[in-house]
Order: C-alpha cells, then structure tokens, then sequence
C-alpha cells in the first residue's frame, strides 16, 4: 500500500490497509488520547459543577453582606426596593437549589474519543432516473437494525450509554457512515456499526417512515 503522507507536527501513527474484500482501511491512532474518554469527562463535568456550585454560594453571600450593609447604613442608592427584593429573591433560590450557569473552567482538559467511519462510493449520482432519493433512502434504513442487534434502537442507545454519537450523508458520489464513542467502548460500538452492512434488516414496518422521513429532509 502505498505511505500515508502527514506533517512532521502530526503526532498521530497511521496505517493503510486493505482486506480481502477489496475495503481500504485507514487506521489511525492518538498517542494523547485518554484510556477512557468517558470517565474522564465524567470527571471533569463532576469538577466544573462543584466549582460553579461554589461560585454561586460566594455570589449568594455577597449580595446578602452588601444588601445588610446597606439597610445598616441607611443608604438604598444602590439598589431600588424592588430591585434589592428580586435580587435577594433570586440569590437565596439559587443558593437553595444549586441551580446556576457555573462559569466554563479556564483549563477544562480536552476529551478525545475513538471513532470510525465507512465511506461507499455510491451517492445521489448513482440514484436510478425513476428513484431519486434511493440512496439516501438506502441510508436511512440501514439504522434500522441488524440479524445480530434486531431492535433499531440499538446502536443509538448503546452509543448514548458510552458517551458517544452518530451520524450519516449521503453526497454526490458517496456516502458516509461515522460515530464517536469512549474509548473503552470503540470494539463493540464497530461490532454494531459493522453489522449495518454485514445483515441489515431492512424492515417493512420501517419502509413508509424512513420514506417520510427522507422526504421531509428533500423539502427542507
């Protein structure tokens, strides 16, 4: 096969290959990427909500100290009293509840997941004069379940589950599957992914609907 070519800066490995059933396979790895992408965001989620939790207590107790200050003294020039009461109001529910936008970290470490994609090339360009649409069509039927994993909401679920998304278009002259997933997880999501093409289902009950469906993406 012939040498992938990249930048010097490109830290990433790659390798090309191509199976015996004629599919050329580009894999690529990240030698910075996290052992578990998921936990990791977990994480780091878990950091920003208690940094923005604190945040929103010391803004809490700041406007309660001003606003004491103030009737102490006599002077209401900051605040109107229907201002001082809303604020005040507004302050202790947030404080109560812990609900508030905490401000985004200044350092929030980048998660990096595993992901995968297949491209065909067969797009709108291949469409039959008398089925416009057919391979878009094709596209969205083949999300419908496979002979190993029947229920069609499946891959979306279990993706969801490991942190992950999905997604597909169909181009001119080609089309593409792709998902994103934790890291821990890329072996059995490709198992699922893979299966799209291996025994898709095709389902009858899913013909008319996926059929609106396209449709209504044409009218857009």
């Amino acid at each position: 096969m012939a040498p992938v070519i990249v930048s010097p800066a490109d830290k990433r490995s790659y390798r090309h290959l191509q199976l015996e059933n004629g599919l050329q396979v580009l894999l690529i790895h990240d030698p910075d990427i996290e052992h578990d992408g998921g936990e990791a965001c977990a994480e780091e989620e878990g950091r920003r909500s208690q940094r923005g939790e604190k945040h929103l207590h010391a803004d809490a107790e700041e406007l309660e100290d001003l606003m004491t200050s103030e009737e102490d003294s006599g002077d209401s020039s900051i605040f109107s009293d229907e201002e001082s009461d809303e604020e005040s109001d507004d302050a202790s529910e947030a404080s109560s509840s812990g609900r508030g936008a905490p401000k985004p970290a200044k350092h929030a470490a980048a998660v990096k997941k595993a992901a995968a994609a297949l491209s065909v090339g067969v797009g709108q360009y291949s469409d039959p004069w008398d089925l416009q649409g057919l391979g878009h069509y094709v596209e969205h039927m083949l999300f419908m379940g496979s002979a190993k994993y029947p229920d069609e909401n499946d891959y979306d679920a279990f993706l969801t589950a490991q942190g992950g998304s999905s997604n597909a278009h169909t181009a001119s002259e080609c089309t593409t599957f792709y998902f994103d997933v934790r890291p821990s997880a890329l072996e059995p999501a490709l198992d699922r992914f893979a299966q799209f093409f291996v025994s898709p289902l095709l389902k009858a009950d899913a013909l008319d609907r996926e059929l609106c469906a396209v449709d209504s993406e044409f009218c857009q």
